[in-house]
């Protein structure tokens, strides 16, 4: 940190307040998954509403369906004791639930996720009404920048606020 501004050196912590100020999309990659995690768990305002999802645990690459389930569990979204939601329900109720708290959803591990799973994530994004859009970090090793350059991604690659891209 520098002692005469307060800031991180490469200033990650302005640019995700701004990024969460713009209710917008950023990707923060790094030499490996870890180094992104921690550097953006070190710099979120311990006052905002984050969700984080973990996609190291998931297995090799996730698909949509099993983002969903996660992202459901995270928001407590979950049916104790009963038969599971049918999947567009899930979502449905996933898209309400990110609408109505306004949370920063933090995605560790973002280079994992499958075209599918990313371009659902961007489609509910892009329905929440501006002014309470939802925040989305991006978070992973380099890969996830091969990952925004498949073609099917366009429109998410195109709407990504903020690529930071951390020093090995």
């Amino acid at each position: 940190m520098d002692t005469s501004t307060g800031l991180l050196p490469d200033g990650l912590d302005q640019r995700l307040a701004d990024t969460v100020r713009a209710g917008a999309l950023m990707s923060v990659t790094g030499p490996d998954a870890a180094v992104a995690e921690t550097a953006v768990n070190g710099v979120l305002d311990a006052g905002l509403p984050v969700v984080r999802i973990r996609l190291d645990s998931a297995g090799a690459s996730v698909a949509q369906p099993e983002f969903a389930r996660l992202l459901a569990a995270e928001l407590g979204l979950g049916r104790h004791g009963a038969a599971p939601w049918p999947v567009a329900d899930v979502e449905e109720r996933i898209e309400d639930e990110l609408a109505r708290r306004g949370v920063v959803l933090v995605v560790h591990g973002s280079e994992r996720m499958l075209t599918e799973a990313l371009y659902w994530l961007y489609r509910v994004w892009s329905r929440t009404a501006p002014g309470r859009r939802l925040t989305v970090v991006f978070t992973g090793s380099q890969g996830f920048d091969r990952v925004l350059a498949r073609p099917a991604l366009a429109d998410l690659k195109s709407c990504i606020f903020i690529h930071h891209r951390l020093a090995a």
